[in-house]
């Protein structure tokens, strides 16, 4: 591999990772303002709920959708949704589940790049579940340990 698809696999990379930080960070805010709007005691602070209510395009709404309700036949229990809840992971078991496809194939099309074999690229695809769940089960733990400190 030579050192152009080197320079082309980092940037590829780290502009997917500035993105995800970007997305995550917006998340977490809104998150936090909408926390400290529902502390507030009642009529203190009016808002308006389209200022607050996370808005996207029909075309993005509607594969949320579909993916959420693929995520409900496949797991009736909801113990996605309950993972997700515990470690306080603020998006919908459908926006999940795009994402860590999303991420698959991202990775996947970098490390087959990267080591120029496709095989590995499918192998990257096939672990990013995986590696979905370790990070939720990681999170789980870390929110218990504080809990119980």
């Amino acid at each position: 591999m030579t050192g152009a698809s080197w320079i082309a696999v980092f940037l590829v990379g780290g502009g997917f990772a500035l993105l995800s930080v970007g997305v995550l960070s917006r998340v977490y805010e809104r998150e936090e303002e909408l926390a400290q709007i529902l502390d507030l005691p009642w009529g203190e602070k009016d808002v308006n709920l389209a200022d607050v209510a996370e808005r996207h395009s029909a075309l993005v709404e509607n594969t949320i959708g579909i993916a959420g309700k693929v995520i409900d036949s496949i797991d009736a229990k909801g113990s996605l949704l309950t993972k997700l809840e515990q470690a306080r992971v603020p998006v919908r078991p459908g926006e999940f589940v795009l994402i860590v496809a999303a991420v698959g194939v991202v990775g996947g099309a970098v490390v087959a790049a990267a080591t120029s074999s496709i095989g590995f690229g499918f192998i990257a695809i096939i672990v990013a579940p995986f590696v979905a769940v370790a990070y939720l089960n990681r999170r789980i733990k870390q929110r218990r340990k504080k809990f119980e400190e």
